[in-house]
């Protein structure tokens, strides 16, 4: 289960099996375990605006992962995972 959603923005995001891609309309961007995702298959994507500004959570199969968005960065990946958090099991759907 893979997802694509559009943000408030009008930026298309991609969750795959390789990681989190990004389209604005000119730039391609990805990100990966490298930006510290908690997993490279991402199974769902959410938006949330917070009191830090608008937020992408990422389900994949080894936890969740935050990111804090903008129209102009991304900041690196926060995740959570049954080990440092309260989650049952890491497989997220």
């Amino acid at each position: 289960m893979l997802s694509v959603c559009v943000d408030s923005n009008g930026i298309k995001w991609f969750g795959t099996d390789k990681g989190l891609s990004s389209f604005d309309g000119v730039k391609w961007s990805t990100y990966t375990t490298e930006e510290k995702l908690a997993d490279s298959t991402i199974n769902k994507i959410v938006f949330e605006q917070t009191s830090y500004g608008p937020e992408i959570w990422l389900a994949t199969n080894n936890g969740v992962s935050v990111m804090g968005i903008t129209p102009d960065a991304v900041t690196c990946a926060t995740p959570y995972r049954k080990g440092n958090t309260g989650l049952v099991s890491d497989t997220v759907y």
